[in-house]
């Protein structure tokens, strides 16, 4: 499923994910709790504000994934 997913950027672009939008909704993240890399994407796994726990893929044309829920509350 795509998503729309707001990142800082510091260093480098899409540095750390803030928030993900689904349906026009903004759910900030609280924390980023792991990142690894593939030869043409990048993998967040974040836990947003209200709780719930995502996986998150940025491919190597920019668009961003779910991939998973990974914990809803």
């Amino acid at each position: 499923m795509k998503v729309r997913v707001e990142c800082y950027a510091g260093s480098r672009a899409d540095e750390r994910p803030t928030a993900v939008v689904f349906d026009g909704t903004r759910l900030p993240v609280a924390e980023v709790l792991d990142t690894w890399y593939g030869t043409d994407h990048l993998y967040f796994r974040l836990r947003l504000a209200r709780g719930d726990e995502l996986l998150v893929r940025r491919g190597a044309d920019g668009d961003w994934t779910l991939e998973q829920l990974v914990a809803e509350r």
